[in-house]
């Protein structure tokens, strides 16, 4: 039956067109008479199969979408599985009806073990054009977004706003920059109010209010009794001064320029005015306006900042194309209790390599998924508090939730001045995997948490990740896969 890839939706998410972004151009040589295409792939760092998961073979014309087969893949003997985990009969070879230059692109899906709907691809993973193989062989790498990926910068910092102090470095980790300032701010305190009503006295108030009693704004116009004449004596209201009231707002989050300071709980106090209004009608002149003003004095208070920021990290959004982000750390700080451990990328088999990968075997702990670096998590269950940065990242808080979910009541990612260990890293993952308890090992940015507690706990801290998608670094061992294919045509 066909199936057109270009208008297919999975998991509530529309797929790249892949036609669309890659090119429609048809392959040069195409030539009538071709009855059958031998295609063998050749893999470079592709994962051994994820847990749950299955890799798909496909090729795509703007009107159909044929699947070529699922398999497995073994990093360390380099060879391509069937669905039970042995080895494929005809390895990395798959069979094609017809001619492969009938269709303009060749892609590499992730499928869910269970397959519940085999008739349409899952996430796209690895894909190429199909064009000249002369002039330009095809190489499957992550989609067309991968040049902005190469360039994408990410920082973290450790520190923990929501417990309401500066001593929580290493209870928690968000993706952002982060700096302290301490500052004082004007704070309206010891406020008069003054009211005289002649014998015919009327001030206009608006006609909607929000509170309760009313909160009730004054404007000056309203002085002007000429224009006293021109309102509805239904809107004619005399206000009784009810209360005065200082009200803490112990914390809150506000915008500053590009920066989200987070006020301390020693903050300012806001001042509002509340009135029970009270209806009379009378249209005796004259239309007399009743007199109010009010004074009040200042005092400086202290104020601590905590600033949050992002310097054009710039991950691009692959949610359009089934895939997420999700941040990691792994702690040797908590080996004995947390059971999750990660899952190496392909690269990790080759020895002279693991040292960037430092850590792998302790625990693990997730931060959250994002689509957006700018925005903030998906969700955050063990922050406490209103003061969460808008941006990814945890704060590990929540006694209960920690319990329920790792089998600790606290973390610490930093609990010693000097001589700490651990691991973040940041990897892609599509939205079809089904395993919390580890990542999907496409590792996008890596790097180590500083030994050194002096190093993440200063008024300007950030740790910059390294880069891990190129796909063609370092002798082609390091980076994100690549599948290069071969043709025989028949």
């Amino acid at each position: 039956m066909p199936r057109c890839i270009f208008h297919r939706i999975f998991a509530g998410i529309a797929v790249l067109a892949l036609v669309g972004l890659l090119g429609c151009t048809q392959a040069d040589d195409i030539y009538t008479g071709i009855s059958q295409t031998e295609i063998y792939l050749a893999a470079e760092r592709l994962p051994n199969t994820p847990t749950g998961m299955i890799y798909e073979l496909w090729v795509a014309s703007e009107s159909d979408t044929i699947s070529l087969g699922k398999f497995g893949y073994e990093v360390s003997t380099k060879k391509f599985l069937d669905l039970s985990g042995a080895n494929r009969p005809d390895s990395n070879n798959f069979s094609l009806e017809g001619d492969l230059f009938s269709y303009a692109t060749m892609f590499v899906s992730v499928e869910l073990a269970t397959d519940p709907d085999p008739e349409s691809p899952g996430p796209i993973m690895l894909v190429d054009r199909i064009t000249s193989l002369d002039t330009n062989p095809i190489e499957l790498v992550f989609p067309n977004r991968m040049d902005s990926l190469e360039n994408a910068v990410a920082r973290f910092c450790l520190e923990s706003p929501s417990d309401d102090s500066r001593t929580g470095v290493g209870r928690g980790l968000w993706f952002a920059n982060y700096r302290a300032v301490d500052d004082d701010t004007p704070d309206t305190v010891n406020v008069t109010v003054r009211t005289e009503y002649p014998k015919r006295a009327y001030l206009v108030a608006e006609t909607s209010f929000v509170g309760d009693p009313p909160v009730m704004h004054i404007d000056s116009t309203f002085k002007d009794k000429n224009f006293v004449n021109e309102i509805p004596k239904e809107q004619v209201f005399v206000p009784v001064p009810w209360e005065v009231s200082n009200i803490r707002k112990d914390s809150t989050l506000r915008l500053f320029q590009q920066d989200t300071l987070t006020l301390g709980s020693d903050s300012n106090y806001h001042v509002f005015m509340r009135f029970q209004i009270d209806s009379i009608i009378d249209t005796t002149d004259p239309y007399e306006i009743a007199e109010f003003s009010f004074t009040y004095t200042e005092q400086p208070k202290s104020i601590a900042l905590d600033i949050f920021s992002q310097d054009d990290f710039n991950l691009p959004d692959y949610s359009d194309m089934g895939w997420h982000y999700k941040g990691w750390v792994l702690t040797p700080h908590l080996t004995s209790q947390v059971v999750n451990r990660a899952t190496v990328p392909a690269w990790f088999a080759v020895p002279s390599l693991r040292r960037y990968f430092p850590h792998s075997d302790q625990a693990l702990l997730t931060t959250g998924a994002f689509t957006q670096i700018a925005e903030s998590d998906l969700s955050d269950p063990f922050a406490a508090g209103p003061k969460i940065p808008p941006f990814p990242g945890e704060d590990f808080l929540k006694t209960a939730e920690l319990q329920a979910t790792y089998g600790v009541s606290s973390v610490n990612l930093m609990p010693f001045g000097s001589g700490n260990q651990g691991t973040v890293f940041i990897t892609l993952e599509p939205e079809n995997y089904p395993v919390d308890s580890t990542n999907f090992p496409l590792v996008v940015l890596i790097a180590e948490l500083p030994s050194s507690l002096a190093d993440v706990s200063g008024d300007q801290v950030s740790v910059t990740m390294r880069n891990w998608t190129q796909t063609n670094p370092q002798g082609d061992l390091v980076g994100f896969p690549k599948v290069t294919v071969t043709v025989e045509r028949f």
